[in-house]
């Protein structure tokens, strides 16, 4: 049986965009931004007061990918 690898439709590695570091697509947002505040105890709501343009889907795909890739 085959084995599917986690997809995050919001997650994108550019050249020249945040250092190619995952981010949120259309956005200089790395997921490392979003891990950072995550781990200094800031709620999803919190970080879509500092960036209202996000969506929470594109959050919570951030978070999803930094746990996914945490090793």
């Amino acid at each position: 049986m085959a084995t599917l690898e986690p997809t995050h439709s919001y997650i994108v590695r550019t050249p020249g965009l945040c250092g190619g570091r995952p981010a949120i697509r259309g956005t200089r947002i790395s997921v490392e931004d979003i891990a950072f505040r995550h781990r200094r105890g800031e709620s999803v709501d919190q970080m879509l007061e500092v960036w209202p343009h996000l969506t929470p889907a594109q959050v919570y795909d951030a978070l999803a990918y930094y746990y996914d890739h945490k090793a």
